[in-house]
């Protein structure tokens, strides 16, 4: 009998000794600290954006961050793709950027290259992040950026003559019509001019007047002031107007030195045209 106490003490006794034992194990693993792995990420809000290429050179700067804090050096490489642009003609986009020692947010500096741009030349690059080290996070590890060259606009430099006009009236179905045109521009805001264009139809109409408004830098636009009664040379009177909304407003560049006039007409009072009544103005 003594034997069997003795024997149940024992285990009762190494039972104890294994719950200490598991319940050290349990807290030393809940102590440890464990260190999340780094990620980088563009630290922007969208995931697109236009640069507009100048003369300066001036860079198109992308915030770049990592997830943790290191107390070293910390490389962050990068990868360029595109249909069109090529790294080096169009643009120049570093292999990678170095985010120093107890920092996670830096800058990638892309710097469009003038004179690869051309007119209206427009490319689409997508940066990519692309380290083994630091891979890319899931959220915001890509950034497309629309390139384009930057014309400011310069309305002395619209003005003039428009030697290879050509127009496109739904009354003359696909036949173009070439003509020269001139243009006068008058500022009405910092973003805003009025343009009156002579020789529009090149059959006696009287001048056009038509509002230029490049307050979206993207969307410059051009839209006919509703007139009516432009008598022709062959007695009809054409009415103009907008179309409704801006699918079919015209434009302008500077770069090109080129303005698109788009109207609706009418012939004698009859239907509108639905088509519309385009003049292609160029230098």
């Amino acid at each position: 009998m003594k034997k069997n106490i003795n024997l149940k003490f024992i285990w009762i006794f190494v039972a104890v000794i294994s719950t200490l034992m598991a319940c050290k194990k349990n807290n030393v693993a809940v102590d440890q600290s464990i260190t999340p792995p780094a990620f980088a990420r563009f630290n922007t809000a969208d995931s697109i954006g236009t640069y507009f290429v100048k003369s300066t050179q001036d860079p198109y700067k992308l915030p770049i961050a990592i997830t943790t804090v290191s107390n070293q050096d910390r490389t962050v490489q990068f990868t360029y793709e595109s249909l069109t642009a090529v790294n080096g003609v169009q643009f120049d986009g570093p292999a990678s950027i170095t985010i120093p020692a107890g920092q996670v947010i830096d800058t990638l500096s892309i710097t469009g290259l003038y004179a690869g741009y051309n007119g209206s030349r427009i490319d689409t690059v997508k940066v990519l992040i692309s380290s083994d080290d630091i891979p890319a996070s899931y959220y915001r590890g890509y950034f497309y950026i629309i390139m384009r060259k930057d014309c400011p606009v310069v309305l002395a430099d619209l003005e003039g003559d428009y030697a290879n006009t050509t127009e496109n009236s739904p009354w003359l179905g696909a036949y173009t019509y070439t003509a020269p045109t001139t243009a006068t521009i008058t500022a009405l805001t910092a973003t805003t001019a009025t343009l009156v264009v002579s020789n529009v139809y090149d059959y006696g109409w009287p001048d056009v007047t038509y509002t230029m408004d490049w307050t979206d830098a993207l969307n410059k636009k051009v839209k006919v002031v509703t007139q009516s009664g432009l008598a022709d040379l062959g007695g009809d009177v054409t009415d103009l107007r907008p179309f409704s909304g801006n699918a079919n407003l015209g434009t302008f560049s500077s770069c090109d030195g080129t303005i698109t006039l788009k109207m609706q007409a009418r012939i004698n009072g009859g239907a509108w045209y639905t088509s519309p009544y385009i003049v292609y103005m160029v230098r």
